[in-house]
């Protein structure tokens, strides 16, 4: 009897631990996770495996080495939700994760792995083995956004993979741009996904990846643009002509340089730069170059990113940042004020980013954050060359050399106070450090920019007050293009189907209205302020020796025609002369004798 019921314990031993072999609670599952090596702008794939048994809720990380508290949490939250997802009370559960090189992925982005583990074992359904994931992960599903996809990639193509998951980001956003950078570098597909639900579909192989596009294309409707009917005063439209000329070609030389991987970006980004020329050929010169530059900044950062180092990232930096502070601005005139004000602000914009770009290095810990590098610097130079572009013209405008009073100077401290109140922004920052470098001018036209773009928001009322007087906001060419600018996007928004676009092209064109009439201001406020007769005061030594030798070439010039002068009323006189003497003398008249 003793025997029979011990043969009955054991027999029920037996059929409990078959129970739980066969339960989901005691199953493994892997999953090769990649992890960045911080500091070394590197990559690795690391094996993670999940044990789940019975047991009363622990969740533990084993492994070579001791992983920090983010991991833990990662970890902790992955079997809450996946045991919430699966219908199962995780307080039955022990969770242990065996991570080979666990320092290698200490952070929380291997969060969405750690899940879709967990939900693997539960399932007794193993994942694809062909594939890779990294992504945050919340307590309610949703896959956060992580560091380091550059060298992940790298990674995980090194290793053979197929596609890797990635969390979502928007289409427009830096994130995106460098996911198509990365995919079309390395050759391997990554797959944007929001939640668990979306990454099992890929994770179970039961959804084939695509490669993700790079969308850029917008149509624009030049052929429906009216005429540009805005005339400037006190400007010379042909010199920002040229200007705009210059953008639209620094932008294609860029966008020449992309590889062969970007042959669809290429193209989309040749279409476009024809729609802008079109709209700069109706007239609206400003919205036409405006768009280009912003297609500048994206083909140098596709060109640039290509094969991208430290040291590599380094140099283009030093390079742009070298070049933006070898520019010096001409002598100031009544007659070229616009481009040199408006060159000396773009040159301080160019040294700013060159300065986040330098911070983005030092700061990165990965290969993404030299491409945030890149994307930096790309805007410094595309500023920097428009600012040497302006002084070119500014120089060719010529004029009288001027200076603003000193009155203007002194206002201008009441403009800067009032920036800076609102907090840092590109504009306020430009705008403290022109006024401490003296540019005066400068730094007005950079706190009109911030009250643009940063100041109180104004109501509906408000803005259709301002858009309805854009055609006097004419002062200078700088005002009136951003008047036309203003004109063409409510021209966009009219003829764009979708809402959404047409909504933000109409909050487009009344910010860029109330530029136009804070600049037109602005520009009448610097031109009365204008002194001609006081000493050359410039900015730097050699401003000052370019002002002189302006004056100089005048004197030159105004002597040059006193001498003219002098000659033809020397060869006047002499013709007179020639013409006295030859002239026959009179017989003298004497008696007759008879």
């Amino acid at each position: 009897m003793r025997l029979y019921n011990i043969s009955r314990i054991v027999l029920f031993s037996v059929l409990l631990a078959v129970f739980f072999a066969s339960s989901a609670g005691a199953y493994s599952a892997s999953i090769r996770a990649p992890a960045e090596l911080s500091g070394h702008d590197a990559g690795v794939l690391t094996q993670i495996t999940l044990n789940v048994t019975p047991g009363n809720g622990t969740v533990k990380i084993d492994g070579p080495s001791i992983v920090n508290d983010s991991t833990l949490m990662s970890a902790q939250a992955a079997a809450q939700y996946a045991s919430v997802y699966v219908g199962v009370n995780e307080l039955h559960y022990n969770f242990t994760y065996m991570i080979d090189n666990a320092s290698n992925v200490s952070g929380p982005s291997g969060g969405l792995a750690m899940t879709l583990l967990a939900i693997s074992a539960f399932n007794h359904k193993p994942l694809y083995s062909n594939f890779t994931v990294t992504g945050t992960i919340s307590p309610d599903g949703i896959v956060g956004e992580v560091g380091g996809v550059y060298d992940k990639s790298s990674a995980a193509k090194n290793a053979g993979m197929r596609y890797i998951l990635v969390p979502y980001a928007p289409n427009s956003s830096f994130e995106y741009m460098l996911y198509y950078l990365v995919q079309q570098q390395f050759g391997i597909t990554l797959v944007p996904v929001a939640n668990v639900s979306q990454a099992l579909k890929y994770a179970y192989g039961n959804s084939t990846p695509t490669q993700l596009t790079y969308n850029i294309t917008t149509d624009y409707y030049p052929q429906s643009l009216g005429e540009a009917n805005i005339i400037c005063l006190q400007c010379n439209a042909s010199a920002f002509n040229s200007l705009a000329n210059f953008t639209l070609n620094a932008t294609q030389s860029q966008v020449s340089r992309l590889g062969a991987e970007y042959t669809s970006l290429k193209a989309q980004m040749e279409a476009l730069l024809n729609q802008y020329s079109l709209i700069t050929q109706r007239g609206y010169l400003y919205s036409g170059s405006d768009l280009a530059f912003l297609e500048y900044i994206d083909a140098y950062t596709f060109a640039n990113s290509e094969g991208i180092t430290r040291q590599s990232a380094t140099n283009l930096v030093d390079n742009v940042s070298t070049y933006c502070s070898s520019l010096v601005a001409p002598a100031l005139t009544n007659t070229n004020y616009e481009y040199v004000v408006g060159g000396e602000l773009r040159q301080s914009w160019g040294e700013i980013y060159a300065g986040y770009a330098k911070a983005a290095i030092n700061q990165s810990q990965s290969t993404d954050g030299l491409i945030i590098a890149v994307s930096d610097i790309s805007k410094s130079s595309g500023w920097c060359r428009a600012s040497a572009e302006m002084y070119s013209i500014a120089v060719g405008l010529g004029g009288v050399p001027s200076q603003t009073s000193a009155s203007f100077n002194s206002n201008i401290t009441k403009s800067i106070n009032a920036v800076t109140s609102t907090g840092l922004n590109l504009y306020s920052q430009s705008a403290i450090n022109l006024y401490k470098e003296g540019d005066y001018a400068a730094a007005l036209y950079a706190s009109v920019y911030e009250r643009a773009f940063y100041g109180l928001p104004l109501n509906q009322s408000m803005n259709r007050s301002i858009y309805s007087n854009l055609s006097s906001y004419n002062y200078g060419a700088w005002p009136t293009q951003f008047a036309l600018q203003a004109s063409f996007y409510m021209q966009e928004a009219g003829l764009t189907a979708n809402s959404t676009t047409s909504k933000g092209d109409l909050q487009a064109a009344y910010t860029t209205a109330n530029l136009a009439r804070l600049l037109s201001s602005a520009n009448q406020y610097i031109y009365a302020s204008l002194n001609y007769s006081t000493p050359l005061i410039g900015s730097s030594q050699q401003q000052a020796s370019g002002q002189l030798a302006m004056l100089e070439s005048q004197i030159q010039q105004l002597y040059l025609v006193l001498l003219l002068v002098l000659i033809l009323i020397f060869i006047v006189l002499i013709v007179l002369l020639v013409l006295v003497l030859r002239r026959p003398s009179a017989q003298p008249v004497g008696r007759r004798r008879r």
